[in-house]
């Protein structure tokens, strides 16, 4: 899995980018970054862009796994994904469906111009991020 990490500092959101191979380990990889991303910025928004994701992957259980973990973010703070493909929205829309009581927030978008019209961020405020942020354990 490659991916990308953009941050807009003004509206406290950042997106993870996807690309290539989308399997189970790259989801519980994803969670991981989620909860670090949260340890380095603090309260923040997410995205996670699956637009670039070539092949998706995921077993039920896999996204089962992560819908038990407690969130990685207070519920009313803004977060969803950006799912182009049927494979990416069917695996998001099961998370959401999943997690309604725990996650209230999330929404699963078409594109991101849409993510960000709704969520009222300009696209010119991501700046991409040359380095990771250090990992929380």
């Amino acid at each position: 899995m490659g991916y990308q990490l953009a941050y807009d500092p003004f509206n406290r959101i950042l997106v993870l980018s996807l690309h290539g191979r989308v399997n189970d380990q790259t989801m519980l990889r994803v969670y991981h970054l989620l909860g670090s991303s949260w340890g380095y910025y603090g309260a923040c928004s997410y995205i996670l862009d699956l637009t670039e994701a070539t092949d998706i992957s995921v077993a039920s259980t896999t996204i089962k796994e992560i819908v038990k973990r407690k969130p990685n973010l207070l519920p009313l703070v803004a977060h969803g994904a950006v799912a182009p493909s049927k494979a990416a929205q069917k695996m998001m829309r099961v998370f959401q469906f999943l997690t309604v009581n725990t996650r209230p927030t999330f929404q699963v978008f078409g594109s991101m111009s849409e993510a960000l019209r709704l969520m009222n961020v300009p696209p010119d405020k991501f700046a991409p991020m040359k380095e990771d942020f250090p990992e929380v354990a």
